[in-house]
């Protein structure tokens, strides 16, 4: 084979590879998106961690009308007092992000102010 049908091979091998990929990613969002159960994503900034991405069983759940009303605040605003006790108290973000947080009983927020109960699994 020639360098230029090994050059058209190889693109053609790196299209495939990235149309896979898309998919995978198309795939990997549909799951997050429409899971059954509340996840979240968060970023750690200089002021703590703050929700970066979450579904719509999060926001619904806590009685906002989109995404776009919680992304970008502070995680911990969505925890009711006593549980930003207990997450603070358990080695807080640092601990979750070393997988050092086990499954644990917290209450979230809505926005309402009702308590919910929830389990968080880092």
């Amino acid at each position: 084979m020639d360098g230029s049908h090994a050059t058209a091979a190889e693109a053609a091998r790196q299209r495939r590879a990235v149309q896979a990929l898309r998919r995978a990613e198309r795939r990997y969002r549909d799951l997050f998106a429409n899971a059954p159960v509340m996840y979240t994503a968060s970023r750690l900034t200089a002021d703590g961690p703050v929700l970066s991405d979450c579904n719509r069983m999060f926001w619904s759940t806590l009685g906002y009308a989109s995404r776009a009303e919680v992304v970008g605040r502070p995680l911990v605003e969505f925890f009711a007092p006593a549980s930003r006790e207990a997450i603070f108290r358990d080695g807080g973000y640092a601990a979750a992000l070393a997988g050092r947080l086990p499954t644990v009983e917290r209450q979230l927020l809505a926005r309402d102010g009702r308590a919910i109960d929830v389990l968080v699994q880092a």
